[in-house]
């Protein structure tokens, strides 16, 4: 199945919500693209906030680029994307992968262990 994309557009100084995920431990890569509606530099931030199980809050910033990869790890179980743009941009809205090796053992794991509940509570 194809997914669809949607593309925003942000005005100069505008903060926007891309993402918000809450109570996940599942680890996920988010990606998302952004460029400027006029063709010029792309200029702006990329603000991380996650509530992480063991360290509390924590807010991380990284200049954004053309083309975002964020990951969210096992332990950030509430967590948040914006984007700040300091010009006008358009970003196309993230795509969701499982983030890791990892994730996938985490969701196998899972799994087992429900159908191991379900034949126990059955005996």
């Amino acid at each position: 199945m194809k997914q669809v994309k949607e593309t925003i557009e942000i005005k100069a100084g505008e903060k926007m919500e891309l993402l918000r995920r809450s109570f996940s431990s599942v680890p996920m890569t988010y990606e998302f693209t952004a460029s400027t509606a006029d063709d010029s530099e792309l200029v702006g931030r990329v603000e991380l906030h996650a509530t992480r199980t063991l360290r509390g809050k924590q807010v991380k910033s990284v200049k954004l680029q053309a083309h975002n990869s964020v990951k969210a790890s096992m332990w950030d179980t509430f967590f948040t994307i914006f984007v700040v743009a300091e010009n006008e941009l358009h970003v196309t809205l993230p795509q969701r992968k499982l983030g890791s090796l990892s994730g996938k053992i985490v969701i196998i794991s899972l799994i087992i262990t429900m159908a191991a509940a379900l034949i126990i509570e059955q005996q």
